[in-house]
């Protein structure tokens, strides 16, 4: 774990200070917490984020630093495998505990990063502008936070799981790839209602899309306070919800990489150099 805190540090850095400058931008000189946290997840000053190609281009950008951080961890799990497959598995039969040792750490570095990201950002924000905080935002910044961990620990995870079964490159571009796609489909959101004229069709789409639920400013909340800085454009996403979403993703990630760990073994399979 220490020798992935250094890569965690300066990801986390940079991320921060590159959401913070490009996509932290009040009106005025001061910005409520709350508004900072919605425009981290895709809003634009106090407008929701629009469903429209340009918006969720825009979106993308926004999840650079996401995707530079599965690009350093997307193989950690996965070179690590690969030397156990040779010097550990035929000695020690015990692969569950081997694969609980593995996937803590980037876990960790998952939190960590995050953590050290949002702290970035509220630092740079601090000597830009005026930070409020208020009640909302601080209940929003924990959602951000815990939402986004889920996701990029699903993500992160599921390309050093896939890069067993494909190799590292083509799990990192399939899996990138599909969160990409995920978030240009969004844009269709509009189209959905206007094509089918039915909201509940709408909402279902909003709730299988992953990448909607990255998106707090389409959200509402049980939590007053909160709702009252959420105005959504759409219905159908709950806070609580889609936090038990990428939750329940992330915990079937885990279970199938304990299933793939304990039934796959790459002994007599030479994957990078087959794709080579």
């Amino acid at each position: 774990m220490k020798k992935l805190i250094p890569t965690v540090l300066g990801l986390a850095i940079f991320g921060g200070v590159y959401l913070a400058v490009a996509y932290v931008n009040p009106y005025g000189g001061s910005i409520p917490l709350s508004e900072l946290v919605l425009q981290l997840s895709g809003s634009r000053g106090k407008f929701e984020l629009g469903a429209s190609i340009m918006a969720m281009v825009n979106f993308s950008m926004r999840m650079i630093p996401g995707y530079i951080f599965q690009v350093f961890f997307g193989i950690v799990l996965y070179r690590q495998f690969c030397t156990a497959s040779i010097y550990v598995f035929s000695r020690c039969p015990r692969r569950m505990h081997w694969y609980l040792g593995e996937v803590l750490p980037i876990g960790v570095a998952v939190l960590l990063y995050q953590f050290l990201s949002l702290a970035t950002i509220v630092i740079v924000t601090l000597f830009r502008y005026q930070l409020v905080v208020d009640y909302a935002g601080i209940i929003l910044l924990a959602y951000h936070f815990l939402i986004q961990s889920a996701w990029i620990y699903a993500m992160t995870l599921g390309i050093n799981l896939l890069a067993i079964l494909i190799g590292s490159n083509s799990s990192f571009l399939g899996l990138v790839g599909f969160q990409m796609i995920s978030t240009t489909l969004l844009a269709s959101v509009d189209r959905i209602r206007e094509w089918f004229s039915s909201a509940s069709l709408q909402e279902f789409f909003l709730r299988v899309n992953p990448v909607s639920h990255l998106v707090l400013g389409w959200h509402h909340s049980n939590i007053e306070k909160v709702n009252q800085v959420l105005v959504p454009p759409y219905w159908g996403l709950d806070l609580n919800r889609s936090l038990l979403y990428v939750l329940v993703l992330l915990g079937l990630v885990l279970l199938l990489g304990s299933i793939l760990v304990n039934k796959y073994d790459l002994i007599i399979s030479d994957i990078e150099k087959e794709v080579m």
